[in-house]
């Protein structure tokens, strides 16, 4: 018997990396066609002028410095929407926990955080989620210390797009939710390991977004402001730099974190991530051993969890976390027509989704250079190791100010943010690339390709690119 299910597992695997095999060739074969009708003016829109491109290009685009306990790190972040409102969220934050005179000698958090049906849970979980780490991370006794002071956990130093804090409601949610986690990690006996410290602080968030949304006995409706932020979803990469050398990296989705190391003069590319997508073998069996063998013929459908969800791990999305019965209850006080199934088809042994991170840890080196965070958006027309190659040549070349030569040219080496902050911007050097099909070992991107792409009302955009967040760490 444990022979014909090891079979039978390992088939169904094989077939369902095999049908959405076609199907992606065929995907992509489409989208190709359809870039080209951009690209060859099949598709007929006014085209903005270069000013407006570089309007476009520069309004997200922010640097920053940060002292991380002596170590210098500059980050390049950039944001070019395509959904309208954005549905992607960046996030900079320093995590307060250094020892009380230096308190902002702690972590430095970078996180890219990429929402699908509506921005509400992208924007609390990058609101949420460096308090959350910076509990999982806090020695106990200065944990102790900052929740008798009632002092802050976290200080935002940029956010994409700029945006207010947490509405009152959810706001006073959030202290209720993150004062109980505090005291239940204050109540360890014994602290575990780091890394499951900081999985359980990812997954956590995710149980108290869900909890809060659900119906409670007698209710006679729900909270809608709540219910948007759980039944939306998002992904999300985090990086998290540690004093004195060391680089944290917690992956939820299909979001990528990318590491740019030089040695002998040569660029190479070691991506810190793998996709939590049906094109991920390893992903596709961990679901498939989470779930009686009688449902394996249809977890997957067309690439997507259930034949829904393209990621197979995410913050929200409770229509694939809730039992049948709860989702049931949530549609009649929502009052959906009765013709709408609340549950998703084939759902017999819920969770099918989790928000359990991958995490990866490592020491920095002289080798490693920088760092790139950023959302399918950017990498579904851009490899790990072009962005790799690219950003190294324009730090080679000096041209941004950061390599050799200190010069400047071209637009991209002149970006000035709206905080004041002038010079290169990397992260709008990698959004370039992208729009305009740039490669390893081409010198600029098509001006052509990034003035079509952008000039493409929203209805039509969509179609052919998605939001681009990046944010591009130099850690040297």
């Amino acid at each position: 018997l444990h022979y014909r299910v090891r079979c039978r597992l390992a088939m169904t695997i094989r077939r369902a990396a095999a049908r959405p095999a076609w199907l992606r060739r065929w995907l992509h074969a489409a989208a190709g066609l359809r870039h080209a009708e951009v690209i060859s003016g099949n598709q007929q829109f006014p085209l903005i002028s270069p000013q407006q491109v570089r309007q476009l290009l520069r309004q997200g685009a922010e640097r920053h410095t940060a002292d991380v306990a002596g170590w210098q790190v500059s980050v390049h972040c950039n944001q070019v929407p395509c959904n309208r409102p954005v549905e992607d969220r960046l996030a900079v934050s320093r995590l307060l926990i250094g020892p009380p005179v230096q308190s902002q000698d702690g972590p430095l958090l970078v996180g890219v955080f990429d929402g699908h049906a509506g921005p509400a849970c992208a924007n609390s979980v990058h609101l949420r989620l460096p308090d959350y780490l910076a509990v999982a991370m806090a020695d106990p006794l200065r944990l102790h210390d900052i929740k008798l002071a009632g002092q802050a956990l976290s200080l935002n130093i940029a956010r994409l797009p700029h945006g207010p804090e947490l509405e009152e409601e959810l706001g006073r949610l959030h202290d209720q939710q993150l004062s109980a986690f505090t005291s239940e990690t204050l109540s360890m006996s014994e602290p575990e390991p780091l890394g499951h410290r900081l999985r359980e602080a990812m997954q956590r968030l995710d149980t108290d977004i869900g909890e809060a949304a659900q119906p409670r006995p007698g209710a006679a409706g729900l909270n809608r402001a709540l219910l948007r932020v759980a039944l939306s979803g998002c992904v999300g990469t985090v990086a998290l730099l540690e004093p004195p050398d060391r680089l944290h990296v917690l992956h939820v989705g299909d979001c990528a974190a990318v590491l740019g190391r030089c040695h002998d003069q040569l660029w190479y590319a070691h991506k810190l991530t793998e996709e939590h997508r049906a094109d991920n073998p390893a992903e596709l069996e961990r679901l498939m051993r989470s779930h009686p063998v009688s449902e394996r013929d249809f977890l997957v459908r067309y690439d997507r969890l259930l034949g829904e969800l393209m990621p197979l791990r995410a913050f929200g999305d409770i229509r694939y976390k809730w039992s049948a019965d709860l989702l049931r209850t949530a549609g009649r006080l929502l009052q959906l027509p009765a013709t709408y199934n609340p549950v998703p088809q084939y759902y017999y042994t819920p969770p099918y989704l989790t928000a359990e991170p991958d995490f990866a840890t490592q020491q920095i080196t002289g080798d490693d250079r920088f760092l790139i965070l950023a959302s399918d958006g950017l990498w579904d027309h851009l490899p790990p190791e072009d962005a790799v190659a690219i950003v190294g040549a324009a730090i080679d070349s000096g041209a941004f100010g950061i390599g050799g030569g200190g010069g400047s040219s071209g637009s991209d080496a002149e970006e000035v943010t709206e905080s004041g902050r002038s010079g290169a911007n990397l992260a709008t050097l990698l959004v370039r690339a992208a729009l305009g099909g740039q490669k390893r070992g081409d010198s600029e991107p098509s001006e052509a390709m990034i003035t079509q792409l952008l000039s493409a009302p929203a209805n039509v955009a969509r179609y052919y690119r998605d939001d681009i967040t990046v944010a591009v760490l130099l850690l040297h």
